[in-house]
């Protein structure tokens, strides 16, 4: 009855953002990336471990999930707006693909516990440093032949734009690949294969989920990248979450290295 209680508080948050997206589409997107924070607090602090695996149909909802971040951060950029200047029901659009994670939580809550995903306290800090370090070392190899060449140029939103990106980011689309390919897939792979591989054929599905925005690359370098520089990820995210068992350092990477690309865009 508890978790029951938080998830129709979560639905008529979520009702009463619909409202508030008329007047105040900033102030309903900040509060709306605000709402999962509680549980997903509560899934760090507990130290109990996963009295099960996570079931199947967690890993279907997190796919869902993914799909909806995409789609709302999709919808975001066509509409040719950032995050904080963007028509409320975009904003929501976006934000609230939030809650198939919120409800996925509450139902994980009594069954398999937040360790199932990699939700763990352990060395908070020192896996948000590692996080952050991966990502901005991918984004010093990626930009490296731009910046050597005098290419490389800041966009017109500057750091604002990477402000107002990471947020987004690591509630949405960070958040949800990382819970399903390293938090889900890897830990169910990892019962069956050695990590090594598990975190290769992670790494090689991964690099082939961002084929699709390659398929519109000018060449095939770049599409290349586009597909290379995810499974480079995978490979550093996936070691990190086997010898550190949190997620929370692979999510912090992948966020902020999608921030910085805001930045340059």
């Amino acid at each position: 009855m508890r978790w029951a209680g938080i998830c129709f508080a979560y639905v008529g948050a979520m009702a009463g953002l619909a409202a508030l997206a008329g007047p105040r589409p900033d102030l309903a997107y900040s509060l709306a990336l605000v709402l999962p924070v509680p549980l997903l607090y509560a899934l760090f602090r507990s130290r109990t471990p996963p009295t099960a695996p996570a079931p199947w149909w967690a890993g279907l909802a997190l796919w869902a999930f993914v799909v909806l971040s995409r789609a709302g951060a999709a919808a975001l950029v066509a509409a040719g707006h950032v995050p904080f200047r963007a028509h409320g029901s975009l904003s929501l659009a976006a934000t609230g693909s939030l809650f198939p994670l919120v409800a996925l939580a509450i139902l994980l809550g009594e069954r398999s516990g937040g360790a199932a995903f990699g939700f763990t306290p352990r060395g908070a800090l020192r896996q948000i440093l590692l996080g952050a370090g991966l990502a901005l070392v991918l984004q010093a190899v990626m930009r490296a032949p731009a910046w050597a060449t005098g290419g490389l140029h800041v966009g017109a939103g500057g750091f604002a734009a990477l402000a107002q990106s990471f947020p987004a980011e690591l509630m949405t689309i960070a958040l949800g690949e990382e819970s399903l390919f390293r938090g889900y897939m890897q830990v169910t792979l990892q019962r069956r294969y050695p990590w090594w591989f598990a975190t290769f054929l992670i790494s090689v599905l991964f690099g082939l989920w961002h084929l699709p925005a390659g398929l519109f690359a000018p060449s095939l370098l770049t599409l290349f990248g586009v597909v290379g520089f995810p499974f480079a990820f995978g490979l550093l995210a996936g070691v990190m979450f086997h010898l550190t068992g949190s997620i929370l350092g692979p999510v912090v990477a992948h966020a902020l290295y999608n921030a910085v690309n805001a930045m340059f865009a």
